[in-house]
């Protein structure tokens, strides 16, 4: 059996013993949910009927791919390995909203609104995470990476904000006249 791309440099749960342990320990967190989520867009842009969110989500995979390649660097900034850690709630309601747009109709600007959603829980997520990330960063004395998880989160709340536009201005109403 083959392992999985997310398999890949995955660490043990190691004992948090303080702030410094805590951020490394989110940083991997949020590694593997940038992976894992690089790779479920593709499958979620498959399932999509608006050409304007299939645009979205496209724009937002090119964004992931940038802030993988940041959080590598912010590993290299604090001087610690490059590793992740499966995160095991966000699997969950990744897998749960897969559910959810599966039971749609194909083709519909109801699976749209449900694929919206499903983004957004992500995006708000990943927006406590950078916001919490960079914060610590910023205590412990890491400006460089602070700066880095900065880009990150302001990606990240243009992200949730795109996709809030583009179901209000136009999959909402669609959906609610089918």
């Amino acid at each position: 059996m083959s392992a999985s791309p997310l398999d890949l440099n995955v660490s043990n749960n190691a004992e948090i013993k303080g702030l410094p342990d805590f951020l490394v320990h989110q940083l991997k967190d949020i590694l593997w949910t940038e992976k894992f989520l690089r790779r479920q867009m593709s499958e979620i842009r498959s399932y999509v009927t608006s050409a304007r969110l299939r645009m979205g989500i496209e724009n937002h995979m090119k964004e992931i791919d940038k802030q993988i390649w940041r959080l590598e660097e912010v590993f290299l900034v604090i001087n610690e390995p490059v590793q992740m850690q499966p995160n095991v709630g966000l699997k969950a309601l990744v897998q749960d909203a897969m559910k959810t747009i599966k039971a749609t109709k194909l083709g519909s600007m109801v699976r749209d609104v449900c694929i919206i959603n499903c983004l957004q829980k992500v995006e708000h997520y990943e927006i406590a995470s950078y916001g919490t990330l960079k914060t610590l960063a910023i205590v412990l004395g890491h400006p460089q990476a602070a700066d880095l998880l900065e880009q990150t989160l302001n990606e990240e709340k243009n992200a949730d904000a795109i996709f809030s536009t583009i179901a209000e201005v136009f999959i909402n109403e669609q959906a609610a006249g089918e």
